[in-house]
């Protein structure tokens, strides 16, 4: 026990040795002998003369440099306008107006200076000569900012909308003074970039190849995508806010993509020859239902939609589309047609009524267009 504690005393009081010379940094330490005295006898520890420790802990001479604060790359006066593109801006704008400006950098300058305008709500390069893929990029980097561009489809050369445009009517392929032509599949790839549509006619189109573009329109309220050679409904599942649909005389051959439209009412499959089964949408609680006489749906399926749901109107018996009522029906006291509620709103959401001229989507239709023809 004696001679534990004696290595416990000699342990610490190297300890403290050490300690005592890492304190004396500046000076050199003169030879120290500590003598332990114990029942055992005597023990010495001897420290070196001049012994200088070589390295001592330096408390930080300044504090560290704050990190420092991102500049614009563009020029900024004190009042906080820049030039970009021959045009003058304010840092503090909501609304950057390059309608019509040549852009030659695929507006690599006024993106970059976006991140320094706080208040910015729309940047509008309407007709710049910036590619899709270069404007998505700069929509895609400032989800805040309301990006909008022009784009152009049909092989008419015609069609033109602004991305941000909430109404396309693109359903006259030919037979008018200005055609808008056939939509192919590059033109259903630049219809994606059109996120804010609420109205889509792009009916009577015979080649339409397909619909990928409906589901990157969330807020698509009436789509009339008829008489042409689509197949795949699938992107119709994204478009909850779905009231109005005409689907016939298309390819479709499956109805389940429906199911997730709970907010439909109106629906035409007319002459929908592959659909065979009504089953997917017997929830839908709709108030028109038009099947017609040539889309082989089972007489029992649409006997049994039409017991689920007592007051939605079905037809199974026209021999076109249109007719029995889904656009007009005859009024005894009137002694004419009238047009049905239904349509007679959808007159209004496209322009059909009261508008002089043509009311397609044409790009010599658009107020905001300043560009030149593609």
């Amino acid at each position: 026990m004696l001679e534990n504690t004696k290595k416990f005393i000699l342990f610490i009081t190297v300890l403290l040795s050490v300690l005592l010379l890492c304190s004396c940094s500046s000076e050199k330490l003169q030879a120290t002998s500590y003598k332990l005295q114990g029942d055992g006898g005597n023990e010495e520890l001897q420290v070196d003369e001049g012994y200088e420790p070589t390295s001592t802990l330096q408390p930080p001479t300044s504090s560290p440099s704050p990190t420092p604060e991102p500049t614009p790359p563009l020029p900024v006066d004190e009042s906080g306008n820049f030039t970009v593109y021959g045009c003058t801006f304010n840092i503090n704008d909501t609304y950057v107006d390059l309608n019509g400006v040549e852009v030659t950098d695929n507006g690599e300058a006024i993106a970059s200076m976006l991140p320094f305008m706080p208040n910015v709500e729309t940047l509008d390069m309407d007709s710049c000569g910036v590619d899709d893929e270069h404007m998505a990029a700069i929509r895609d980097a400032n989800p805040s900012v309301n990006v909008v561009w022009r784009i152009w489809f049909g092989t008419g050369g015609n069609y033109s909308v602004r991305t941000d445009v909430e109404m396309i009517l693109a359903s006259n392929s030919g037979g008018d003074v200005t055609p808008g032509g056939y939509i192919t599949r590059e033109d259903c790839k630049r219809l994606c970039y059109c996120t804010k549509v609420r109205f889509l006619d792009i009916g009577h189109t015979e080649s339409l190849p397909s619909i990928e573009f409906v589901q990157y329109m969330p807020d698509l309220e009436v789509a009339i995508l008829s008489m042409a050679t689509w197949c795949d409904a699938s992107p119709l599942a994204y478009c909850t806010k779905l009231e109005y649909a005409e689907l016939c005389t298309t390819g479709i051959n499956d109805l389940t993509p429906l199911a997730s439209c709970t907010s439909l009412k109106h629906l035409n499959i007319c002459n929908c020859f592959a659909l065979r089964d009504l089953s997917p949408i017997y929830d839908l609680d709709l108030t028109r239902l038009w099947i017609g006489m040539y889309t082989p749906i089972p007489e029992e399926q649409a006997a049994e939609y039409a017991a689920l749901h007592p007051d939605c109107k079905v037809n199974t018996d026209s021999p076109d589309p249109t007719m029995n009522g889904w656009r007009t029906y005859w009024d005894s006291e009137l002694g004419m047609d009238v047009y049905d509620p239904r349509y007679e709103l959808l007159r209004q959401q496209f322009g059909y009524a009261g508008v002089s001229g043509s009311p397609y989507s044409y790009y010599t239709n658009d107020p905001l267009y300043k560009g030149i023809k593609r």
